[in-house]
């Protein structure tokens, strides 16, 4: 295998679009408890969601880790364990929301450096790309899909994050 500079891109892409099929593919499961294969794709799951959280980190933007394709659509799953993990994922993004939310431009003053002005345009400029990048993934069909979803199942997570998705 060739490797290039975005290691983590090329890990998380391989994972997602090799192993995610081989693994989720009930064909390879057969002879293994439902305990075992829910428990592996799960952990499979958040391996994906923290390897796409850090490449946004590695790229200074925030990347919100979407849930499974399937899991709003899946039959298989009840409508309460669709909801948990779904809410799951509200409450992750809401973190990393609000982590960008608080970011402070005299934090490099605060540290005990002597910033020039030019320090603070330059956060002023991440802090807006940052915000729009999210703003735009909160726009998307899928995160609308997942709200969606809750909202239909009464879930009280929506109405804080419907208000945390106005502060952005």
């Amino acid at each position: 295998m060739e490797m290039n500079r975005n290691v983590i891109d090329s890990l998380y892409q391989v994972c997602n679009e090799v192993f995610m099929p081989i693994l989720g593919n009930p064909v390879n499961m057969i002879g293994w408890s439902e305990l075992v294969s829910k428990d592996l794709m799960d952990k499979f799951h958040v391996f994906l969601a923290y390897t796409y959280v850090t490449i946004g980190q590695i790229k200074g933007r925030t990347l919100l880790p979407l849930p499974a394709n399937d899991v709003t659509a899946s039959a298989t799953t009840s409508s309460k364990d669709k909801a948990v993990l779904l809410e799951t994922a509200i409450v992750h993004w809401t973190k990393q929301i609000k982590s960008v939310l608080k970011r402070d431009p005299e934090m490099a003053l605060k540290n005990g450096k002597h910033p020039d002005p030019l320090t603070e345009v330059e956060f002023w400029k991440d802090q807006s790309a940052d915000l729009n990048a999210i703003y735009k993934q909160l726009s998307s069909e899928r995160i609308k899909k997942v709200l969606k979803f809750l909202e239909q199942n009464k879930s009280t997570y929506t109405g804080p994050f419907s208000k945390l998705q106005k502060e952005v």
